[in-house]
């Protein structure tokens, strides 16, 4: 919604259309809310903020003027690659701008009952995790669930799940190939979803919701044998140069990883 790629060194304003589109889609927003909040980290916030000042045209207040609510659960998990909002240590002029626009924050609303989690004891271990107050007991509630102590029955309804490492050494090769499938299937009308940046300013970008409109091939090329030269689709979140202006319809060509 705001083309930002958080990876960029050079943060820099929207320009000519996708500058246009930017307004135009905050032309009458005036209530933001950000979920997750814990995973937004000082940079990311400064970048936001620039965004929705330029986008309102109004660089006098934080935000544009715009009303904005943080959401979540500050004990949960940090954001990748940047610096938590309540980090002390020592920040980038970036960094500390964006804690300064996080300081500026006022009012909180508490709540105390949870709705998610029925299990008392393991309510207890996330507070406790939460707080860096591990014992014992919480230990042995987790190593219950360990690989090694389930049995098969139960290690199976969860070999497609996704896998967390803290670092990438340890990820083993669980993570080869960037995470691409080996074997994809596609169809016209099926819907996708972009998992890496493409094309951020006109709204290519990682999660973004896709169809496929046509798939095309070279001449006497055929699938499963061959993979398409390219994969016409259609996203509601682009706003750049059409292939087909009245389909609005982009081409997205195969990639490879290993």
């Amino acid at each position: 919604m705001l083309c930002i790629n958080s990876k960029t060194k050079e943060f820099e304003p929207l320009k000519g259309k996708a500058a246009h589109n930017l307004e135009k889609k905050f032309e009458k927003v005036l209530f933001i809310l950000v979920d997750e909040y814990s995973m937004v980290g000082c940079n990311a916030m400064s970048m936001i903020q620039d965004r929705i000042q330029q986008a309102k045209g109004f660089y006098g207040e934080d935000f544009g003027g715009c009303f904005v609510y943080l959401f979540g659960d500050i004990q949960q998990l940090p954001p990748v690659g940047d610096t938590p909002v309540y980090s002390y240590k020592q920040l980038s002029s970036e960094r500390l701008r964006g804690k300064l626009i996080y300081n500026n924050f006022q009012g909180a609303v508490f709540l105390t009952k949870i709705q998610r989690q029925k299990d008392a004891s393991f309510q207890e271990v996330l507070n406790n995790v939460g707080e860096g107050n591990i014992a014992m007991k919480d230990y042995k509630i987790l190593k219950s669930r360990f690989t090694t102590t389930v049995s098969r029955m139960e290690r199976d309804k969860f070999k497609d799940a996704v896998h967390l490492y803290a670092t990438r050494s340890s990820k083993g090769t669980i993570d080869d190939a960037e995470g691409l499938y080996p074997v994809l299937y596609l169809a016209e009308k099926c819907t996708i979803m972009l998992k890496q940046n493409i094309w951020t300013d006109v709204g290519l970008v990682n999660g973004a919701i896709g169809e496929i409109v046509h798939i095309l091939y070279e001449d006497n090329w055929s699938p499963p044998e061959d993979r398409p030269v390219a994969i016409i689709c259609r996203f509601r979140s682009f706003n750049g140069p059409f292939l087909d202006n009245e389909l609005k319809t982009v081409p997205l060509v195969p990639v490879s990883k290993s």
